[in-house]
């Protein structure tokens, strides 16, 4: 199996939105250098949307006193009053950035502090595919979607890592995609005109071969796919 050339910057693209670009979306200026988005987004397993207080946030949730125990020196740049919630993940952890510094961090939890993990919009984005959206690896392109839009999510596993060769080869048959990434760790397929996206990783958070198709709507040849898969021992259980 031919390997393809690993990817050290990703592009973001749509599913499901007629094309629109992330750039399409950072229009809001909050800042001398920064713009960002008008409307949320979802990557992989974490949001990001339009700013919003953090400490407006955590008083609604009923958490005032939230910040009394947690060191704020990696943010004495802002200040707490001078921080915007921009997101979050599936683990609970808080996306922020400093309207004062420019920078962005997050709000981690166990235990609870804050790190600066970017400096601009462009990179941030980067570091939420890289390290938050189970990205594969080098691959050139990641999935988003509007918060409007509904996306068909499945997801499969297998309790053996399996050999990727007719996995790939079925998909082939299909389905036409016009880009394909193709790695020792995986591969994943694209077919931007239908809005489909196919991802398959040998390995997957510790468990063994896992796939996930992102659709932007129900389409009979994935549906067949999918069954396909279950007769090789894949399942919606995580195994």
């Amino acid at each position: 199996m031919k390997y393809s050339k690993p990817a050290t910057r990703v592009e973001l693209v749509s599913i499901g939105a007629n094309a629109v670009t992330i750039d399409d979306l950072l229009t809001v200026r909050i800042g001398p250098k920064i713009n960002w988005l008008k409307q949320g987004v979802s990557i992989g397993d974490a949001g990001i949307h339009p700013t919003e207080s953090l400490l407006d946030n955590f008083k609604r949730s009923g958490l005032s006193d939230f910040f009394e125990h947690i060191d704020l020196e990696p943010i004495a740049a802002d200040g707490l009053e001078n921080l915007q919630k921009i997101g979050g993940d599936g683990d609970g952890h808080e996306y922020v950035v400093g309207v004062k510094s420019q920078q962005f961090y997050v709000l981690w939890h166990d235990p609870t502090e804050f790190e600066m993990v970017a400096k601009t919009a462009n990179a941030f984005i980067q570091w939420v595919i890289r390290e938050r959206s189970d990205h594969l690896k080098g691959c050139p392109w990641e999935v988003f979607a509007t918060g409007s839009k509904q996306i068909q999510l499945e997801t499969l596993w297998h309790r053996d890592q399996v050999d990727p060769g007719p996995i790939l080869g079925k998909a082939r048959e299909v389905q036409d995609w016009s880009r394909e990434y193709i790695s020792p760790l995986g591969f994943e397929l694209l077919n931007a005109d239908r809005g489909i996206d196919l991802r398959f990783k040998k390995e997957h958070r510790g468990h063994n071969s896992h796939i996930q198709t992102f659709s932007a709507r129900k389409m009979p040849k994935i549906e067949s796919y999918l069954r396909w898969l279950s007769e090789l021992g894949f399942g919606r259980v995580w195994q």
